[in-house]
């Protein structure tokens, strides 16, 4: 069964680039725009495991990993040292 809020995730970032706004704020806006989908919670929870530490383009495709300092890069942080 596909995520819900994956398979959302370009309309999400939108949101979120546009408001800049959190992971967290961005979905509650999504739901309050769309509505929230019965038993959504594990999936919520899921969405936010999957975006955690990345960043992404408007269209939903990666744009790369957000080290501690806030900056965005090709590879994740601990790969990198």
């Amino acid at each position: 069964m596909e995520n819900y809020y994956i398979g959302h995730i370009a309309e999400i970032t939108k949101i979120a680039n546009e408001n800049s706004k959190d992971w967290g704020v961005a979905v509650s806006m999504f739901d309050a725009k769309y509505g929230t989908p019965e038993g959504c919670e594990e999936q919520r929870r899921a969405f936010f495991d999957y975006v955690r530490g990345k960043a992404f383009h408007e269209d939903g495709t990666l744009r790369g990993y957000v080290w501690k300092d806030g900056s965005v890069h090709g590879e994740p942080e601990q790969k990198h040292k």
